[in-house]
């Protein structure tokens, strides 16, 4: 058995809270937004369907260049997927 980081951090507690909150971001303006163990999951679900539309597999390397937000973790959550 092999060990997903994603599956660990994301999919197994959307699986059981779904709602619960996984991520807080604040803005520089102020603005807040919360993000969902559920909506983590489908987002980084969706994002990992398009890799793999794309050819993307295993063992394939994916550079992520953004800076630091959700985005960031949604594309590595997608990677590991």
């Amino acid at each position: 058995m092999r060990f997903n980081i994603a599956e660990a951090c994301c999919d197994s507690w959307a699986e059981i809270a779904p709602d619960r909150v996984a991520l807080i971001d604040r803005q520089a303006d102020g603005s807040v937004e919360t993000w969902s163990y559920g909506r983590l999951k489908e987002a980084s679900d969706r994002l990992a369907a398009s890799f793999q539309a794309r050819g993307l597999g295993r063992g394939d390397r994916v550079g992520v260049l953004l800076p630091q937000g959700p985005a960031v973790l949604l594309a590595h959550f997608a990677a590991m997927k």
